[in-house]
């Protein structure tokens, strides 16, 4: 495994919460782009990330 570490420039980062079966994770994603919506931030949106700290095959749904 290769490491490397940057430097990059500050963004600002907005997240939710999602708890449930990963085939699920859609909602927060829209649930995330509607306040976006509603904030009127559409615009400096630049991309969306996940970060599961569960393993699917691991871990029950519920």
């Amino acid at each position: 495994m290769n490491i490397t570490i940057e430097n990059r420039e500050t963004i600002t980062v907005y997240g939710i919460r999602h708890c449930g079966p990963y085939p699920e994770i859609h909602k927060a994603f829209n649930a995330l782009w509607d306040w976006a919506l509603a904030e009127d931030l559409t615009t400096q949106v630049r991309s969306a990330i996940a970060i599961y700290h569960d393993n699917p095959k691991v871990k029950a749904p519920e």
